[in-house]
């Protein structure tokens, strides 16, 4: 009788604790999935770029986006810096220059759904950031009128069926508005209209790049595998399994991470002042508020000329806040997919591990900026608390995306 009592309460306390461990799980998974890119939603149409969703613009951006030859040196494109190994890693490799502000390589996956790319915020599409690191010296080093002449002769059919007239002025002719001396005093010599046909056809190169970039997949990684073997068996054959609930419980309550990381792709796209230091010997980066004036004089914006949106379409330039509170010292929140796998962390790579990079949270220092706005701070940033443990636990779990 004792031992028949016995076995009904051992077998109580047993399914007590299975219940509530399942209870544990479902938990975590009611909470979890909203970060699935399951739920990721199709990549919203720019009503800037006309050719967005076409196939020939897309196959096209994917040769672009490989070809070394869409540059002075013949070793340099997209891929250079976008690509390592074969996959859309950023290339760390690359050296971020001073005229690029030593500023890190973002990422591509899932820039379709940002509103403003680059750190600072200071192009409002995926076409228009295409179109920078083209004339940018320490990258393809093309002038303006290379650009155009060298796609238009190299894609010739493809432009053709997009329907991006061939420039004849763009030939035989280095000439840019942001090249040196010589290359500027070309431009302002074209005729205004040989000007605005090269600009339609620039602009156009970029949509192509833009149609192929805002189209790539972005891929599962562990974390999705964690979700499916949870929701499908209740268990997941993965080490850590307990310290990576842990942390995404710290990341989504107490670590405070989800408030700016939240969704599928882990960013909420906006832009934020974090306290991050300055590199050594650098003065303090501005981020957004250095390029706000330049994104709202941009001839390449949503409201400008060789945009395909009506201006009531550009809700975002149409409402661009320029208040110093909002955009001093403030960075585009990156999205934490493949985080683990990054040697660098930081807009300028000021940081050398998730570690420090938690640890600088949990600190929350006020950051490199007192000096020049007078104030006692302008970091977001507060005092987390967590323990050495907690630390770990939210780094397990950061290692699965």
């Amino acid at each position: 009788m004792i031992r028949s009592w016995l076995l009904t309460l051992f077998y109580f306390v047993l399914a007590s604790q299975v219940s509530a461990e399942e209870n544990s799980v479902q938990s975590f998974l009611d909470k979890a999935e909203a970060f699935a890119l399951w739920n990721l939603e199709k990549v919203p149409s720019d009503p800037s770029n006309r050719l967005f969703n076409e196939q020939t613009a897309i196959d096209l951006g994917a040769k672009l986006f490989t070809d070394a030859n869409l540059s002075r040196s013949g070793d340099t494109s997209c891929a250079s810096c976008h690509m390592t190994g074969g996959k859309m890693i950023p290339n760390e490799s690359r050296p971020a220059l001073r005229d690029r502000k030593n500023r890190t390589v973002m990422s591509i996956l899932g820039s379709g759904y940002q509103s403003f790319l680059f750190w600072d915020g200071r192009a409002d599409s995926l076409w228009s950031q295409a179109l920078e690191p083209l004339e940018n010296p320490s990258e393809h080093n093309f002038t303006r009128t290379e650009v155009v002449s060298y796609v238009q002769e190299a894609y010739a059919s493809e432009m053709k069926i997009l329907g991006i007239p061939a420039v004849t002025e763009a030939k035989s002719i280095l000439a840019s508005p942001l090249g040196n001396r010589q290359q500027r005093a070309a431009w302002d010599a074209l005729p205004n209209k040989a000007r605005t046909d090269i600009n339609h056809s620039f602009a156009s190169i970029g949509k192509v790049i833009a149609a192929y970039e805002a189209n790539l997949p972005v891929p599962y990684t562990d974390w999705e595998g964690l979700l499916t073997s949870l929701k499908e068996k209740n268990r997941a054959p993965i080490a850590k399994l307990e310290a990576i609930m842990k942390g995404f419980k710290l990341f989504s309550g107490k670590a405070r991470c989800a408030s700016c990381h939240n969704g599928p792709l882990f960013s909420d796209g906006d832009f934020h002042n974090n306290g991050m230091p300055s590199l050594e010997n650098t003065s303090p980066d501005l981020g957004k508020q250095s390029a706000v004036l330049r994104l709202l004089s941009n001839e390449f914006n949503c409201l400008g000329p060789y945009s395909d949106a009506v201006p009531e379409k550009c809700y975002d330039m149409l409402y661009q806040n320029r208040s110093i509170e909002q955009s001093f010292g403030a960075f585009r929140t990156p999205s934490l997919r493949g985080v683990s796998k990054r040697e660098r962390l930081g807009h300028a790579g000021q940081i050398s591990s998730l570690e420090e990079m938690v640890r600088h949270y949990n600190v929350a220092p006020i950051g490199p900026y007192v000096a020049l706005i007078g104030q006692e701070g302008a970091s977001e940033l507060v005092p987390l608390r967590l323990s050495d443990k907690e630390i770990f636990e939210l780094i397990a779990f950061l290692e699965t995306l």
